[in-house]
């Protein structure tokens, strides 16, 4: 059965954002299928949540969806469909691409990109980008929870009464009016 026939449900997709979430963009990957390499393209987010990469993603909620079944490697999928598949049906947004981040504070000018670093140097360096990657991600999102929190807090200032038996200030607004 082809994935896009598979019922797969939006519960499906957050259970395996859940997971990436949990496991982190390249563990994910590597654990819905070892052929998936990093996507080139746009990513997809979903209420706030992502970026996620809509191969790894399907491929996850199809095995929660059929847990019985071979895991979908990148073959499964052809051309953008995973990521038509969740903008049209699941009201997931695109994100651009983000440049690899700077190499952070410390490390030394110049540092070779190429081939003249070992295997092992390449691996070390690009888990540091990558973890400094996914640093800038969670402080974006921690920024955005510290403002959420700052307009309830106001929201609930607000509503409640100025002193003991008066009403809640909204309501004196809307009656001196």
């Amino acid at each position: 059965m082809p994935w896009q026939q598979a019922g797969i449900t939006r519960h499906h997709l957050e259970q395996a954002m859940a997971h990436c979430d949990r496991l982190g963009l390249d563990a994910f990957r590597r654990s819905c299928h070892p052929g998936f390499k990093a996507a080139k393209g746009r990513r997809v987010t979903y209420q706030g949540r992502g970026p996620y990469e809509p191969r790894p993603l399907m491929a996850a909620a199809y095995s929660l969806c059929h847990p019985q079944a071979p895991a979908l490697g990148p073959k499964a999928f052809s051309g953008d469909a995973a990521r038509q598949v969740l903008l049209r049906d699941y009201g997931f947004a695109l994100e651009e691409p983000s440049p690899a981040p700077p190499m952070p504070a410390g490390m030394p000018e110049g540092m070779p990109e190429g081939q003249s670093l070992s295997a092992q140097a390449r691996t070390w360096r690009d888990g540091l980008r990558s973890a400094e990657a996914r640093i800038a991600h969670l402080e974006q999102r921690l920024a955005m929870a510290r403002t959420a929190r700052a307009v309830y807090l106001r929201a609930l200032l607000d509503a409640l009464p100025a002193s003991a038996g008066a009403t809640p200030r909204r309501e004196q607004e809307s009656s001196d009016a």
